[in-house]
């Protein structure tokens, strides 16, 4: 399918109803035309129906990106595409711009609903990505140059699609029936020189009355920024906020006898040169924390460095003429590399206790140790040692093939295909410590091989190769299955003609996750992982039918048309039990000029909970604000503290957990005037309703936890040591009951031919969110999160309470000009109670199209203005909403495409 023509000029196809939430497909052609009247063309499918339309305007909302609309917007990813979207918001979206945290992959998540949005690739799934947020579709190993448009459904789909399409759906449509060849080229970097990418990539294809073939590959390159390079989050030791939430107690030279030693308890801190040991008690003094803590942002890239090769390809054969019998087949491969590093791992023992097995006890004889007496509580990070480093690698394969064809003399058309699809992860961390290395270290009398935590980074070579740690693991998913569907019209009403689709399938879901046995033993900084499996099966029947009430031979005043559409799926999980979700809606043109379209839909949604929710165990140091007591009521030493627990939080799969819900509303209405030519208007209002939300939050754990033992594994929700620090937790997946969530899409359009100057098209898009509420438990009140920076670790992040986008594009002859600002609003900083600013940021472009060398040349501009992220202490790192902005700020891009 192509877009739909008609009034608006090709610059429009920035999707005119696109993500400040327009919902409708804008019409476009190559020529603006004085018409207001939807152009009839052959019926199309658009994502959220299965049945074929001519209608322009559809009862769902959806946003249509060309390839030609995306490119002008200066993305050079789909996850960059997706993080400007005005439904986008929160945490919900994984991607890019996570340094600490992230594995290269990006996720799309819709009205900040955590794994509520369903990612198709023509209209199929593929498999999930395990990590770092386990049943997200990676959409960056979807490349731009496969890609002829994205169609986002911004309400629940689950009766065409599957009963997880909870918030909605992004299905890429992948470019086919190509004839020549086409070259691009695309290099870019901040004005500051510090964050380079290119991207090289072709397609080839060929077309002719029997068949089809194309094929195409892309390389896509970019530099670290690091973030010590930005003032965002660059820790400022100045600034009271930076140095609370960007430092650590644990550095280098270390802290010896915290509770222990010092005047004050807080330890003692050596102030030797670096490369020295003391050799008496006298060469130490008060740990000062104003002043002694640890900095990260001179470790850590808030930008990482990745490579991505991809190569794709797609054909069709048609085995019988007259569309009675085509064979079609597609296939891609996309291969990931990502180099990550942060601060040296923490080494944190408190009375000789650590995260991982023995006691850490420094014994008095040491050679080091030069307090004669044994040390059970220190903390050291062995920066010596390096960076600790991540290297990620992914390689995603997915395949289709089958047959569709007509029933001849019959309005029948029918589809068959098989699929699969496979999400292979491997990560190899360096420069962790092995537990057992260092236990023997610290015994030692040989000062050749005995650790010292006592000096400035005094360790030698020999010792620190003997604690030197590189663990492993792999995460891989596969995605098998098969499906069909029939569609026709069935019979010929005065309003219409009544049209309906029939389908079912099966999939089966696999997941196993194997860390190597040093990473499932545990480091001594504690990041463990517990090997899982899981895997499932669903088999679905789905039906839907439209029907035409009023049109065609059968009209009324005020009755020009209206439709009823109609649909309903059963699904059968092995592992959850059957489910079945209706979906209806409606289309309604009151004029016979069509310039006025009521439209609405309601549906239900049930989401399983992915498999690695159900089955994976591992500790993870997120901040966590300690409170005075806790909920039996005990006096926490540490309370006030916002930190990392000195021995974790250990998550633990629950393989009890209920699937989520949800209801989804949509009403709206879409404007094209006659007395204003070529001008649009939308406006859709939504509702959604979820319940038993499956995430696991240690800040949830901390102030709201059930109880004090985890009934699935016999274990204390919340540890404290001798002192009453609260120190370690358990994290379950637990379903915490509700959201609810109800806002604004809006868009607008606006095409204006200047006659001898070409034209200029305008567009605004926007997210208006009234309300965004969370059941933090069950039976419990709602608390609303909108306008607010909730703690990473909930997985809610940033809610503004309006996203979106304004600008135009002024075409003439073979030059265009376009400018855009975007918006995002401001919001509250949950942890300093602080206004987090509004931000805006201007992007300009600049093309040429060479007639002659039928090529095209483009510069241009993304955030002009230069604006950073306004700065956040909620988020868990580098001072930020990652999942809302660009931190690479000013950046500027040349690109060439030439076709053959």
């Amino acid at each position: 399918m192509r877009l739909l023509q008609g009034t608006l000029p090709p610059s429009l196809r920035r999707t005119v109803i696109i993500g400040l939430a327009t919902s409708c497909i804008i019409p476009t052609q190559t020529q603006a035309e004085d018409t207001n009247a939807p152009t009839q063309l052959k019926p199309t499918v658009v994502t959220g129906s299965l049945i074929p339309t001519f209608e322009t305007i559809t009862a769902a909302p959806v946003d249509v990106y060309t390839i030609e609309q995306i490119e002008k917007t200066g993305v050079d990813s789909v996850s960059q595409l997706i993080q400007r979207l005005p439904a986008i918001s929160g945490n919900s979206s994984f991607g890019d711009s996570r340094g600490n945290g992230g594995d290269g992959s990006a996720a799309v998540g819709l009205r900040n609903i955590p794994l509520g949005t369903l990612v198709l690739i023509n209209g199929r799934r593929i498999a999930p990505n395990q990590l770092p947020l386990a049943g997200n579709t990676d959409i960056n190993a979807i490349p731009l140059a496969a890609i002829d448009r994205i169609e986002v459904l911004k309400d629940g789909a689950s009766a065409i699609y599957g009963a997880d399409a909870l918030a909605g759906v992004v299905n890429v449509i992948l470019k086919k029936d190509y004839n020549g060849s086409e070259f691009s080229a695309r290099y870019g970097n901040t004005t500051d020189k510090d964050a380079g990418e290119q991207t090289y990539s072709f397609v080839t294809g060929t077309t002719s009355e029997k068949g089809a073939l194309l094929i195409g590959g892309s390389y896509y390159q970019n530099n670290a920024l690091m973030s010590n390079d930005r003032n965002v989050s660059r820790v400022n030791i100045h600034n009271a906020n930076d140095f609370a939430f960007g430092t650590s107690g644990t550095g280098n030279p270390g802290r010896i006898g915290s509770g222990e030693l010092g005047t004050d308890g807080a330890g003692l801190f050596y102030t030797g040169a670096p490369g020295t040991t003391p050799t008496s008690p006298a060469d130490f003094r008060d740990f000062n924390p104003a002043t002694d803590r640890f900095v990260f942002s001179k470790y850590t890239p808030a930008y990482v460095p990745t490579e991505k090769w991809y190569v794709f390809g797609n054909g069709s054969y048609k085995l019988i003429e007259n569309d009675l019998l085509e064979f079609f087949a597609e296939t891609a491969y996309s291969r990931t590399e990502r180099q990550n590093q942060f601060a040296p791992g923490p080494l944190v023992t408190v009375g000789g206790a650590s995260t991982a097995p023995g006691n850490y006890t420094i014994p008095a004889n040491n050679p080091y140790n030069p307090f004669g007496t044994p040390i059970d509580t220190w903390f050291y990070r062995p920066v010596e040692l390096g960076p600790r480093t991540e290297e990620n690698t992914a390689d995603i394969f997915r395949a289709v093939a089958g047959f569709r064809g007509k029933i001849p003399s019959t309005p029948i058309e029918w589809e068959l295909g098989a699929f699969y699809s496979e999400d292979d992860r491997f990560h190899r961390f360096g420069h962790d410590i092995n537990g057992a290395a260092l236990l023997t270290a610290i015994d030692s009398t040989n000062p050749a091989t005995a650790f010292n935590p006592f000096g400035n980074r005094a360790n030698n070579a020999q010792v620190l190769k003997a604690i030197d740690l590189t663990i492993f693991d792999r995460a891989f998913s596969t995605l098998a299955g098969f499906d069909g569907l029939v569609r026709a019209d069935i019979y010929d009403l005065p309003g219409g003609t009544l049209r309906g689709a029939l389908g079912g399938g099966m999939h089966v879901e696999t997941a196993d996750y194997q860390p190597d046995s040093a990473y499932q033993f545990g480091t001594f900084t504690g990041n463990s992982q517990q090997p899982w499996k899981g895997d499932r099966r669903v088999d679905d029947v789905f039906a839907e039918v439209g029907i035409p009430v009023f049109g065609k031979d059968f009209t009324a005043p005020l009755l020009h048309k209206f439709e009823i559409t109609a649909a309903g799926r059963w699904d059968h999980y092995t592992d959850f039990g059957d489910t079945e979700n209706p979906k209806v809606g409606f289309r309604y043109q009151p004029f016979e000029n069509e310039s006025v379209t009521f439209r609405g839909s309601y549906g239900t949604s049930f989401q399983a909970a992915p498999l690695a929710d159900l089955s994976q165990n591992f500790l993870n140091f997120p901040q966590v604000s300690v409170p005075a007591h806790s909920p039996n009521g005990f006096a926490y030493g540490n309370a006030g503290q916002i930190d990392q627990l000195q021995l974790g939080s250990r998550v633990i799969g629950n393989p009890g957990l209920k699937p989520q819900e949800s209801d989804n509303y949509t009403v709206g209405i879409v404007l094209t005037p006659p007395e204003v030519k070529n001008l649009l208007v939308s406006v859709d209002y939504y509702r959604l309703e979820m319940k038993n939300i499956v995430f696991n939050d240690p800040q949830f754990i901390i102030h709201f936890n059930p109880g004090d033992i985890d009934p699935a594994t016999g274990n204390p929700y919340l540890t404290v040591d001798a002192n009453g620090n609260l120190i370690s937790q358990e994290v379950p997946f637990l379903n915490l009951a509700a959201i609810e969530t109800d806002g604004f899409d809006i868009g607008s359009s606006y095409g204006l031919p200047l006659d001898y100057l070409g034209k200029l098209t305008f567009n605004l898009d926007a997210n208006y969110v009234l309300h965004w509420k969370r059941q933090a438990s069950p039976g419990g009140g709602f608390e609303s999160l909108l306008g607010r920076f909730s703690d990473d670790s909930a997985e809610f992040g940033a809610m503004p309470r309006i996203k979106g986008s304004v600008g135009f594009v002024w075409e003439w002859k073979d030059f265009a000009f376009g400018t855009t600002a975007r918006y995002v609003g401001d919001y509250r900083d949950d942890v300093t109670s602080h206004d987090v600013g509004d931000y805006w940021a201007i992007d300009m472009q600049w093309s040429y199209y060479w007639r002659k060398m039928d090529a095209k040349f483009t510069f241009g501009i993304n955030d002009i203005n230069d604006a950073g992220p306004p700065k956040a202490y909620a988020a868990f790192a580098d001072f930020y909403a990652r999942d809302l902005y660009d931190i690479r700020q000013r950046m500027y891009y040349v690109s060439v495409t030439k076709r053959f």
